[in-house]
């Protein structure tokens, strides 16, 4: 899009209550969709954006689908990104503390295949480095033991969701997730809507969602009372009729 200034800017931009920043040209690139789909801040400042796209504006950076906005002003890609084809999108991305957490449809993070489906975790200050058994490194908590392959900085899948997540959000200890897939770390009751606990880093079940929910759900706000909201295709949740939005 091109703002109204005259200056031109691909998929995200800033507007500071007065005027707006371009943010360097933005991001472009990528395939038959092509935008910014999520955006969030971290406890240090760091915009993080996800969605589909291939590389910066200005200098032609590759990114592959995630990017973080330097203090430099520059789109820095994280690792060599999520996906490895141009059909695989990254629709949501939340931070908490410094850790960011993305939903989308990809089959691996930062290249390595298989060990991330759908949902991974990025963090700026932890390297896990090219380590074997044996050797001091930080331990993968739920990993089983074994060679570790090179995974810089993303790390642990979750078992993640079989196939679209739409949105992210966060309540209390919980990731919340709403998409159209069909199970979560092969459970069928975890489909279209489920979380993950930060601190015991698993899935579980979201209470009334279960395998009959058969509509996706496409978005969903937590407010500030512990209450989560939720808007999609279907006409019922957790057997209460509801028309789109509950």
């Amino acid at each position: 899009f091109q703002l109204n200034n005259g200056q031109a800017s691909h998929s995200v931009a800033a507007w500071n209550g007065t005027a707006w920043d371009v943010l360097n040209g933005g991001v472009q690139g990528g395939g038959s969709v092509n935008g910014v789909f999520g955006m969030d801040i971290d406890s240090a400042g760091r915009v993080y954006i996800s969605g589909d796209f291939s590389r910066s504006t200005a200098d032609e950076t590759p990114l592959n689908n995630v990017a973080v906005y330097s203090e430099a002003g520059l789109w820095q890609p994280l690792g060599s990104g999520l996906g490895n084809s141009s059909s695989q999108i990254v629709n949501s991305v939340i931070t908490i503390g410094t850790d960011a957490y993305f939903g989308g449809v990809f089959a691996d993070a930062n290249g390595s295949p298989n060990r991330k489906k759908n949902f991974a975790r990025w963090n700026p200050e932890i390297d896990f480095r090219d380590y074997v058994p044996n050797q001091d490194a930080p331990p993968i908590a739920g990993e089983p033991s074994g060679p570790v392959f090179e995974d810089r900085y993303f790390y642990l899948d979750y078992g993640g969701p079989s196939t679209d997540p739409f949105e992210l959000v966060k309540q209390g200890d919980f990731i919340y997730m709403v998409g159209g897939f069909l199970s979560t770390d092969g459970n069928d009751n975890m489909k279209n809507m489920a979380r993950f606990h930060l601190l015991r880093e698993k899935w579980e079940t979201v209470p009334g969602i279960d395998w009959r929910h058969a509509n996706f759900i496409r978005t969903l706000f937590a407010d500030n009372e512990g209450n989560l909201w939720v808007g999609g295709d279907f006409n019922s949740i957790g057997g209460v009729a509801a028309s789109k939005v509950a």
